[in-house]
C-alpha cells in the first residue's frame, strides 16, 4: 500500500472542547484579529473549527475565517480537538476578553 492509500486519521487524540464567545471588538473579526488568532493557536497540537451561524472554517484558514463575516456582537463558536485543547481554548478566551487588543491597538486619527 502506498502513502496515498493510507487511511487518514479521523481526529486528534485528546479531549474535545466547545465554547461560544461573543465578539466585542469594534470592527469584528477582520484581517488583523484573524491573523492574531492563527498566530496564537499555531503552537498548539490541536484542531480548531470556528463557526458563526451555519458557516464554519478551520481555525488556521485566514480566508475561511474572514468569510465568516463575524461582526461586533457576533456569537462565535469554537470546537477544539486534541491534546492541547484546554490551552488553546484559554488563549482564545484571552483574545476575546481583551478584544484582540483591538487588533494591535487603535491608531489615533489625524485631524
Amino acid at each position: 500500500m502506498n502513502t496515498l492509500d493510507a487511511p487518514k486519521p479521523t481526529s486528534l487524540a485528546g479531549p474535545c472542547l466547545e465554547k461560544t464567545l461573543v465578539l466585542k471588538n469594534t470592527y469584528g473579526l477582520h484581517a488583523r484579529p484573524c491573523a492574531l488568532l492563527i498566530k496564537k493557536l499555531r503552537p498548539f497540537h490541536c484542531e480548531v473549527t470556528v463557526s458563526v451561524g451555519a458557516q464554519s472554517s478551520p481555525g488556521d484558514d485566514i480566508l475561511g475565517l474572514l468569510m465568516l463575516a463575524a461582526g461586533y456582537d457576533s456569537q462565535v463558536h469554537f470546537r477544539i480537538e486534541g491534546e492541547e485543547a484546554a490551552q488553546a481554548m484559554a488563549v482564545i478566551q484571552q483574545l476575546f476578553d481583551t478584544r484582540f487588543g483591538e487588533a494591535y491597538a487603535t491608531h489615533e486619527v489625524l485631524h
